[in-house]
């Protein structure tokens, strides 16, 4: 299982399990987890696991030019967006949702998560819609012929890798 969830998604993955034989945890970091954790354990020592590994994972997608479909790469730290060597016009606000969608390819995020990861203050999760459907016109525009975020229907959008 944990194979198959690497393969589409690039976000940490955690074994919690009442395993503990050595062997175990060998299996499950082979499999491509990043971190087992046997029970019990602390929920706060949980969270700081977490937190540890999401900054992490943060800090070297920064770092990278990241490529994608459609000739797409994203430069997270310059933030910029090209589709084959042009330049895609993104508003900050936009930008912002183009890097938490594709910092996480595959992952689902539902308006209200993306309202709440990308803007700082409280407010309406129905303005997700209007900047999603302007990046992905900026991206077309660009020269992208495949759409870069997938809608799941009732569910949320995700980066498609």
């Amino acid at each position: 299982m944990c194979r198959k969830v690497r393969e589409s998604v690039a976000c940490p993955i955690a074994f919690l399990t009442a395993r503990v034989e050595d062997a175990d945890a060998i299996a499950g970091f082979a499999a491509g987890g990043d971190d087992y954790v046997t029970k019990p354990f602390s929920l706060e020592v949980l969270g700081a696991r977490v937190r540890a590994h999401l900054a992490r994972s943060e800090r070297s997608s920064e770092r990278a030019v990241v490529g994608f479909s459609c000739g797409t790469s994203i430069d997270f730290g310059a933030r910029e967006a090209r589709v084959n060597g042009r330049p895609v016009e993104l508003a900050r606000k936009d930008f912002d949702i183009v890097a938490l969608l594709a910092k996480r390819p595959g992952q689902v995020f539902d308006r209200a998560m993306v309202h709440d990861l990308a803007w700082d203050e409280p407010g309406d999760p129905s303005v997700v819609t209007e900047h999603i459907r302007r990046i992905r016109r900026a991206f077309a525009q660009a020269g992208c012929e495949t759409d870069p975020i997938a809608t799941q229907w009732g569910v949320g959008y995700s980066w498609r890798a």
